[in-house]
């Protein structure tokens, strides 16, 4: 994969950048889950619970399809 700091530089990769928020996204997502369940005594709200789903599926939508334009576009 691709450094976010590029080379010795010290410059940003922009290739990195894309995966590298999208990958701090769904970190983020899990680490609400993991609150709101230990805060309501492991039991999720659905309504939260669907807002989690939502934003965790458009994460994983957007590592895949960068993931996808990057393989695709580099040959």
């Amino acid at each position: 994969m691709y450094n976010v700091i590029g080379d010795d530089k010290g410059k940003i990769n922009p290739k990195a950048v894309v995966p590298f928020g999208l990958m701090v996204g769904q970190f983020c997502s899990l680490i609400i889950i993991a609150i709101n369940a230990t805060m309501n005594d492991y039991h999720i709200s659905k309504k939260l619970a669907l807002v989690n789903m939502i934003f965790y599926g458009a994460v994983l939508v957007g590592l895949l399809g960068y993931t996808i334009y990057d393989v695709t576009s580099s040959e």
